[in-house]
């Protein structure tokens, strides 16, 4: 049986709640990889191959704002913007404005699940 990712989008639901920084450092990166990983299988089901390494992730983002209509473009934008978020909360050291970062990932992936949704 597949793995539903959008389980990720809902621990990140929880752990963005918790107060430590890890875990909302965390919930950034896990609601990123429930719409990445979703998108990236709605790519293969339509039959645009994607590959499985690093440089799959700007390749995803990409081909959404290439496909024709607003919700596409709009998950190609949005998930542009979440992976930046996910970059910074992975990488950085220190987060400025950490909770205003948290907060709109949170809405970006929102937004992104809910356009894959639409397009099912």
């Amino acid at each position: 049986m597949m793995f539903d990712w959008s389980e990720y989008l809902s621990l990140a639901n929880e752990m963005v709640q918790r107060p430590e920084e890890a875990a909302k450092r965390a919930a950034v990166s896990r609601a990123y990889y429930s719409v990445f990983c979703r998108a990236r299988n709605w790519l293969e089901i339509q039959g645009i191959p994607i590959g499985h390494n690093n440089s799959d992730h700007n390749t995803v983002w990409t081909a959404f704002e290439r496909l024709q209509g607003k919700s596409a473009k709009r998950i190609g934008q949005e998930g542009k913007r979440l992976r930046r978020a996910r970059n910074m909360v992975d990488y950085d050291n220190t987060v400025d404005k950490l909770s205003s970062t948290v907060r709109s990932a949170m809405e970006h992936a929102k937004t992104i699940h809910t356009e894959l949704q639409h397009m099912l």
